[in-house]
C-alpha cells in the first residue's frame, strides 16, 4: 500500500537521502490490545506448516484462545500454546524480515522493541531485527538477553530507549546518568533519550513552564532533554560524556564471561533484574540466551 500509495518519486528520493545518513526505521513495543484471539487470513495454514498438524478439528480452541472450558485441558494447552508459536514465526517471517528488506530499499536499517507477542521468543525476535531496542522494563536480564542476541549474530548495536520510567522532569543528570552507566553494563552501547516537553500544545493545554509533556505512570511525566530540563546548563558536559562511553563500546568487543541457557517457556517472557548476583559480585558478566539463538547459523563453540 505505501509502494503503491505514499511512496512517490519525490518521497523516495527524500528517504533515500536520509537513509545515508544511517537512518532507521524505528517500531516502538509490540502493544497490543486486543479483545479476541489473534488471527490472519492464512492462520490454519502456518500453523499446520509450524506444527505439521491441520488445527481445523480444534477450531473451538483456537477462537476461543483459552483451555478453560475444554474437558482435556492438557490437550487445549497444547493447542493453543501451538498456535502461539505459529505467531511467533510468522512474526519473523511476514514482519520483521519483511520490515528490514523493505527499509533496506531507501537504505535504511530497521530498530525495533521485539516484545511481546505470545509464542514469540524475545533472544529471537532481537536477532530477527537489525537493531533491537530495549526499554526499562527490560532493565538487567532483558538487556542481556538482547544483547546476547546482537552478540551471536554478529550485530554492531544494543539500543535502549533510555529512562522510560526512571527519571522525569525533576530528575538530576546525575539519576540519568546513572541509568546511563547501568545499561551500559547490560550491554546498551547506543541510548535513545526517551522525552521532550512542547512548548505549546494545540488548545494551550499545560502551555505554562515546562510544557506539555506526555504523562505516564501514576501522573509521572517523562524526561525532558531540551532547554526547559533544570540541569540544562550541564548538558554539555553530560551528552559529552555519553558520546565517549558509546564510542568505547560501539568500537570495543563484547566479551561475556558466561551464557546462560533460558528454560523454553522462559524465553518467552522478558527477563529483568540480576538473577545470577553472585556470578555479578564475583565479578563475571553474563548474557542470557534460548533456544532460538542455538538455531542461528553463529552458534558456534569455538
Amino acid at each position: 500500500f505505501w509502494d503503491a500509495h505514499i511512496l512517490d518519486h519525490e518521497m523516495r528520493s527524500l528517504l533515500k537521502r536520509n537513509g545515508a545518513l544511517g537512518t532507521s526505521i524505528f517500531e516502538d513495543s509490540i502493544e497490543i490490545h486486543n479483545d479476541s484471539p489473534l488471527w490472519t487470513h492464512d492462520l490454519l495454514e502456518e500453523f499446520a506448516e509450524t506444527n505439521g498438524y491441520d488445527a481445523r478439528a480444534y477450531a473451538p480452541v483456537l477462537a476461543l484462545g483459552s483451555s478453560a472450558r475444554f474437558d482435556d485441558a492438557e490437550l487445549a494447552t497444547r493447542i493453543v500454546e501451538d498456535k502461539n508459536l505459529a505467531l511467533g514465526d510468522l512474526y519473523d517471517e511476514e514482519h520483521a524480515s519483511r520490515i528490514s528488506d523493505w527499509a533496506s530499499e531507501f537504505g535504511y536499517t530497521y530498530r525495533a522493541q521485539a516484545y511481546r507477542l505470545p509464542g514469540l521468543d524475545i533472544a529471537g525476535a532481537a536477532a530477527a531485527v537489525d537493531i533491537p531496542e530495549g526499554d526499562n522494563s527490560t532493565s538487567g536480564d532483558g538487556l542481556r538477553t538482547i544483547a546476547a542476541a546482537v552478540n551471536m549474530t554478529g550485530g554492531d548495536l544494543v539500543s535502549m530507549e533510555t529512562t522510560t520510567f526512571t527519571a522525569d522532569i525533576n530528575s538530576t543528570w546525575r539519576t540519568v546518568a546513572r541509568e546511563v552507566n547501568r545499561d551500559l553494563s547490560h550491554g546498551v552501547n547506543r541510548s535513545i533519550f526517551h522525552g521532550s516537553a512542547f512548548a505549546r500544545s494545540f488548545n494551550g493545554y499545560q502551555s505554562a513552564w515546562p510544557g506539555w509533556n506526555f504523562v505516564c505512570c501514576g501522573n509521572r511525566s517523562f524526561s525532558s532533554y531540551n532547554a526547559r530540563q533544570i540541569w540544562w546548563n550541564d548538558v554539555g558536559t553530560f551528552s559529552d560524556y555519553v558520546a565517549r562511553s558509546q564510542a568505547v563500546m560501539q568500537n570495543g568487543k563484547a566479551k561475556v564471561d558466561v551464557a546462560v541457557l533460558l528454560g523454553t517457556d522462559t524465553g518467552y517472557s522478558i527477563q529483568s533484574g540480576n538473577s545470577f548476583q553472585q556470578l555479578l559480585d564475583q565479578g563475571y558478566s553474563y548474557n542470557l540466551i534460548s533456544e532460538a539463538l542455538l538455531d542461528e547459523h553463529s552458534a558456534i563453540v569455538s
